[in-house]
């Protein structure tokens, strides 16, 4: 669903509102996430993906076609700009966030794992008597992880 425009200034200044939404809502979503309130996100990433599309699909269309922009005044051109070059950023911030608790994520479940290896290998060693002294194995243990959007 494009951008409904009659004319290439009505499609910038669309454009550049929907940009300083869109960003305005990765930089809730960075903070959210910094807070550690991922669940607090869903309220609105349903907006959140409804303007990511239509911001792809015009960028999509204005890469084929420049002419839908062509004629705006320097001032406009200066803000789509800006808005992009801000955009950019959060982006850029939003997948530092996003690295950085994959790796988290990755490290907890490893640590979870080796736990669990531990407890299922073998101690082996010399105990009363110099008798090899094996430790039985234990049952399996339940895993259970809860995933947050």
């Amino acid at each position: 669903m494009p951008i409904a425009a009659q004319n290439s200034t009505e499609r910038a200044e669309q454009l550049v509102i929907l940009t300083e939404r869109l960003t305005r809502l990765m930089e809730l979503e960075v903070q959210l996430l910094n807070e550690q309130r991922p669940q607090d996100i869903e309220t609105f990433v349903e907006e959140r993906t409804m303007l990511s599309t239509i911001y792809s699909q015009e960028m999509l269309l204005i890469k084929q076609d420049r002419s839908l922009i062509d004629g705006i005044t320097r001032d406009l051109k200066d803000r789509l700009r800006e808005a992009t070059s801000k955009f950019q950023a959060t982006l850029a911030a939003h997948e530092l966030v996003l690295q950085r608790l994959k790796s988290i994520s990755e490290r907890i479940i490893k640590a979870v794992s080796d736990e669990v290896t531990k407890t299922r290998t073998p101690n082996l060693g010399y105990g009363k008597n110099a008798m090899l002294n094996a430790t039985p194995t234990r049952a399996s243990m339940p895993l259970a992880l809860n995933q947050i959007a």
